[in-house]
């Protein structure tokens, strides 16, 4: 099963044996690694790191959870890489994947459903009833979504059902020091948007998103009772995202009463400074870049005009010589 020509069937086997997307569907949210870019390696590391990910959600649930007879969806699935591993599971549960990019769920939809199931979430109401999902997980999501955090956030509240869980990874502070110049302790940075405005592409995962435990607890807190909360260690890597549970309130909320902030704690106005902080410093390093491209770009200039000085002369003298023979 996987070629284009074959009959639609649903998968029954194990997950190590199902099909895997085309690379450049992978590759669209996988690490990049041109200098191990055969196939073997790339159908390796797709289902290592799909494996992995799937043993940090059973960790981080609590020890007696079972997936049979739940509804699952893995919000944001990417190329299918954590979703494919609960095949097993899905014999005896509901597991649902969405994703932004067309054509990557067009492929899952096409060769693993059933037994998965597959929609594209570009837009709020997911097409899901209240109160429908046991579980949402949420692997590298709320990592890159900027202003429209608390929007998704009240969409997975309202389809989850009561007591439903949320599990969600974030860039902790044990990742700060690799995306920061100058990273704050703990109660420095709240949320904080790095990369504003840019677009996932060859060279970015577009926007990036920091989040303080602190302030997970006060802003997601509103809406999730919070089970458990690190800082790094999910799925064991090194340095890894940390992740949070939350099982659902009752409660009814809107974007304004998510977004504001503590009056009382002075650390969101400190989260406030560091945001224009970060900010600042990449409006310098881009006019920075900007400058070094047009200096450059004005030296090839000089260099074509002077290139064609040369020629241009270069021509009058052959000209000169064969009129003086």
């Amino acid at each position: 099963m996987g070629a284009d020509n074959e009959p639609h069937v649903a998968w029954a086997g194990p997950a190590q044996a199902a099909p895997i997307p085309p690379r450049e569907l992978i590759e669209r949210t996988s690490d990049r690694r041109p200098e191990q870019g055969d196939e073997l390696f790339i159908r390796e590391f797709y289902e290592k790191a799909g494996r992995r990910r799937k043993a940090g959600i059973i960790e981080a649930l609590p020890d007696d959870y079972s997936f049979e007879r739940r509804r699952v969806l893995d919000f944001g699935c990417g190329s299918g890489r954590v979703l494919r591993q609960f095949l097993p599971e899905a014999a005896s549960g509901e597991f649902w994947g969405c994703d932004l990019h067309r054509p990557t769920i067009a492929w899952l939809d096409e060769h693993l459903s059933p037994p998965l199931h597959f929609h594209v979430n570009d837009e709020i109401p997911m097409p899901h009833p209240d109160s429908y999902f046991d579980l949402i997980y949420a692997i590298s999501v709320f990592t890159h979504i900027t202003h429209e955090w608390s929007a998704w956030l009240l969409e997975l509240h309202r389809i989850l059902k009561p007591d439903g869980l949320l599990l969600a990874t974030f860039c902790g502070p044990e990742f700060w020091g690799k995306m920061l110049s100058s990273p704050p302790d703990e109660n420095g940075l709240g949320m904080c948007v790095q990369q504003l405005g840019q677009r996932p592409g060859d060279n970015s995962s577009g926007a990036r998103v920091l989040h303080s435990p602190w302030w997970l607890r006060s802003h997601w807190g509103r809406a999730f009772e919070i089970l458990s909360l690190r800082s790094s260690g999910f799925a064991r890597g090194r340095p890894s995202h940390g992740f949070v549970l939350g099982r659902k309130k009752g409660v009814s909320l809107t974007r304004d009463d998510l977004e504001r902030p503590e009056p009382e704690d002075p650390r969101e106005l400190q989260a406030q400074r560091q945001q224009l902080v970060v900010l600042e410093e990449e409006a310098v390093a881009m006019r920075e870049r900007w400058e070094r491209e047009r200096a450059r770009t004005a030296v090839m200039r000089k260099g074509s005009h002077l290139g064609r000085a040369f020629r241009d002369r270069m021509r009058q003298v052959l000209r000169n010589a064969l009129r003086n023979h």
